[in-house]
């Protein structure tokens, strides 16, 4: 199973080449991650974060343009004792694939500064969008 969203890119977002620069990119993986955690109930809104990233890997294909609506595609490719792993693929309007993108997410105690086992139930919730393999189309 995949998690959708979906966002408008803004003029503000392009560069000096006309398109969106690379680093807005990092920020739609950021709205992606916020709206999984939320539709699925992993976070809930006024709760504090649980998850830190850890490491995030963009490969850019296509360029995103001003006023372009874009499709998140996100799932979960493992599950560990303290982390998950999550891959993105960000589609144009005409399904066109103009990035492809991974996330380490790592459960996290901002009190403490160190990680923590990922609860039985945040599994459970992630385990429906496991998927080992590429995308499907």
């Amino acid at each position: 199973m995949f998690h959708e969203t979906s966002l408008k890119t803004r003029y503000y977002e392009s560069d000096i080449m006309g398109h969106i620069n690379n680093t807005s990119y990092i920020g739609y993986l950021e709205v992606a991650r916020a709206d999984f955690f939320h539709d699925t109930g992993i976070t809930r809104d006024g709760e504090p974060v649980k998850f830190v990233v850890a490491s995030v890997r963009c490969d850019y294909l296509r360029p995103l343009y001003p006023r372009q609506t874009v499709r998140i595609r996100s799932w979960v490719t493992r599950i560990g004792n303290k982390s998950f792993t999550m891959k993105h693929e960000m589609l144009t309007e005409d399904g066109t694939v103009a990035a492809r993108a991974e996330t380490v997410m790592v459960r996290y105690d901002k009190d403490s500064q160190t990680s923590l086992p990922l609860e039985p139930e945040i599994a459970s919730r992630l385990r429906p969008y496991l998927k080992r393999d590429e995308a499907e189309t």
